[in-house]
């Protein structure tokens, strides 16, 4: 009866893995027990599903209302302290990139001050103001996580992709899924980097973390 039982288990789950209802990726223990039995499902029953991960290099979320959405950090750049320039985004300081400073100041959490869940996402904005042409005098957001100073998932969003104009303030936004984490004090790092000898300020670089409702 034992056996008889379970290959009708078997044959049944092979039905439901072919119409779908068994995802082949992305099965957690809650959604196997709420489809079990079951030849139907709902989008709700699909949000116990663990995160639909891609291979792209820009992702986007599929829906903000199924997140809560905090603050993690802001940058202004009004600390005098800091290499700033004399212009800012609806401010008096931001800070400038170019030949002598390639790089912006880092914004930088663990994975167990962003969440305590499977997965969060991370979505950084910025008000660039580029001054030579950004395909010929490229610059990058830098998005990564780090393992014991190594970086892995790492993102880099090129100025080319951004839509941007020339002398003028320009708003960027850029979403990453944090990856499948070695360790929880694994580290987010969020940066921009400069190529070329060209001078592009930043301002307001802030970082806002989306998790599961």
């Amino acid at each position: 009866m034992l056996i008889v039982g379970l290959s009708i288990l078997n044959i049944f789950q092979t039905v439901q893995f072919h119409i779908g209802v068994i995802d082949a990726d992305r099965m957690t223990k809650d959604y196997y027990f709420k489809v079990f039995g079951k030849l139907t499902v709902n989008e709700n029953d699909r949000k116990l599903l663990l995160v639909n991960r891609t291979f792209s290099d820009m992702e986007l979320m599929d829906s903000e209302m199924d997140y809560s959405s905090k603050l993690l950090q802001k940058m202004d750049f009004e600390n005098l302290s800091l290499k700033d320039s004399s212009q800012g985004y609806n401010s008096k300081h931001s800070f400038l990139i170019n030949n002598s400073i390639k790089f912006s100041p880092t914004i930088s959490a663990t994975y167990d001050q962003i969440t305590h869940k499977d997965h969060a996402w991370v979505k950084v904005t910025a008000y660039v103001y580029p001054t030579k042409d950004v395909m010929k005098y490229p610059f990058n957001l830098i998005v990564c996580f780090n393992h014991n100073e190594y970086p892995y998932k790492y993102i880099r969003y090129a100025s080319s992709k951004m839509n941007i104009s020339l002398n003028k303030w320009n708003k960027i936004e850029f979403y990453y899924l944090t990856p499948e984490v070695r360790s929880k004090k694994d580290y987010l790092k969020v940066y921009f980097e400069n190529e070329k000898e060209s001078n592009v300020f930043i301002d307001d670089l802030e970082v806002n973390v989306y998790e599961r409702k």
